[in-house]
C-alpha cells in the first residue's frame, strides 16, 4: 500500500473544475495565472513519477521531488508545518483576491509549499 503527498498538479481542480470549488470569488482567469506562478506540475508527469514509485512498493510517495521539504518539516514539527501552511494560505488569498498583478509575485514563496487555497468537492 502506498500514500501519494502531492504538490499542486495541473487539474481542473485549480479554478474549481467539475468536482471542487474554489471557496472565495475569484475570476478563473486569475486564479490560473496565480497557480501558473507555483509551477504546477503536468498530470502524465506525475502520474509517471507516481506509479514508478508504486512499482517499487514504495509506501509514502512525496512528488514533486522539492516538495519532501515542507513534508520533512511538516513531520518533524505539526505545529511550525501548520503554522507555514497558515502563512502561505492567507498570502494565497491575499493574491488571488486583491486586484494587484499577480504575474509580479515572487516566484518561490508559494513553491513546493502546502496551504494553497482549499479546493473541496462539491457534494
Amino acid at each position: 500500500m502506498s500514500v501519494v503527498c502531492p504538490d499542486v498538479i495541473r487539474t481542473s481542480l485549480l479554478t474549481g473544475g467539475r468536482y471542487a470549488k474554489v471557496l472565495f470569488a475569484t475570476p478563473v482567469e486569475r486564479q490560473r495565472a496565480y497557480f501558473e506562478r507555483v509551477r504546477p506540475m503536468d498530470p502524465a508527469r506525475f502520474a509517471s513519477r507516481v506509479l514508478a514509485q508504486v512499482a517499487r512498493n514504495k509506501a509514502i510517495i512525496v512528488v514533486p521531488s522539492h516538495y519532501k521539504a515542507m513534508w520533512w518539516i511538516d513531520r518533524l514539527s505539526p505545529a511550525l508545518g501548520r503554522f507555514l501552511a497558515g502563512k502561505l494560505f492567507a498570502f494565497s488569498k491575499r493574491a488571488l483576491i486583491e486586484s494587484r498583478d499577480i504575474t509580479a509575485l515572487p516566484e518561490a514563496t508559494s513553491r513546493g509549499a502546502p496551504g494553497l487555497p482549499r479546493v473541496v468537492p462539491e457534494r
